[in-house]
């Protein structure tokens, strides 16, 4: 899920707000500049704290995070995404640290090489798995969002009318090549295409705000103190 994360905002910032590459990285500066400041501090109070309560503060950040990701407009800017992207940076700290650490903890040294191994391919599984998950999630949801958006549009419609001529006059202002009425509408398609879209990715932020409501429960099967003291397996 992590991976997936990381994967649907630069797909939803490039092909909806326009962002070249390297801009899309820089917004992700903000949350990675959090995890480096807070990765460091989970790993010293681990012993101290919870790791069902880390746990349960990570899924509480990352779903508010995700829930206020899941309602952005096209109108949305840099300031918008930045104090979200922190929060799940935070929450993406705790549950990184912790699960890491509870995963290996009881291993043997002489299985923790095999133990990491199976670790990492499990993750990097799942989170191929959530991208085709997420990325068809995005791609279903758009045609029901234009079906919506697309019915009340007709030529009786007084607010779409008054659209159509505001477009009209914009398309003879600039000299637009297309017939000015044909151009109309084309603007008009492609902004309920864009807004059908960006309806589609907030669906896919909630589903995943959602996933971590109901992933909270499962903290009690997590141990209730920190590292256990490691107990080595019989030779066979």
């Amino acid at each position: 899920m992590r991976r997936a994360r990381r994967f649907i905002f630069p797909n939803l910032v490039e092909g909806l707000f326009g962002y070249p590459a390297f801009q899309a990285g820089l917004i992700m500066i903000p949350r990675s500049l959090t995890m480096m400041v807070m990765m460091p501090l989970v790993g010293r109070i681990y012993n101290y704290v919870s790791p069902r309560l880390m746990v349960f503060t990570s899924l509480v950040l990352l779903s508010v995070a995700y829930w206020h990701l899941g309602h952005l407009a096209l109108g949305a800017g840099f300031w918008n995404f930045v104090p979200w992207l922190m929060l799940s940076g935070a929450g993406m700290s705790c549950s990184m640290v912790v699960m890491s650490t509870i995963s290996l903890s009881t291993m043997p040294p002489r299985y923790m090489t095999q133990a990491s191994s199976l670790y990492a391919l499990s993750r990097r599984v799942s989170g191929k798995i959530a991208y085709a998950l997420l990325a068809t999630l995005v791609a279903r949801r758009i045609q029901p969002h234009r079906a919506a958006l697309v019915a009340p549009i007709d030529n009786l419609n007084s607010t779409v009318v008054q659209a159509i001529f505001g477009f009209r006059t914009d398309l003879l202002h600039h000299g637009a090549s297309l017939a000015p009425r044909a151009g109309a509408w084309s603007m008009v398609n492609n902004l309920i295409n864009s807004q059908a879209t960006m309806m589609a990715y907030n669906d896919a932020y909630l589903v995943m705000c959602l996933l971590f409501v109901a992933a909270m429960p499962l903290v009690v099967l997590l141990p209730k103190r920190g590292i256990p003291k490691i107990q080595e397996f019989a030779e066979d």
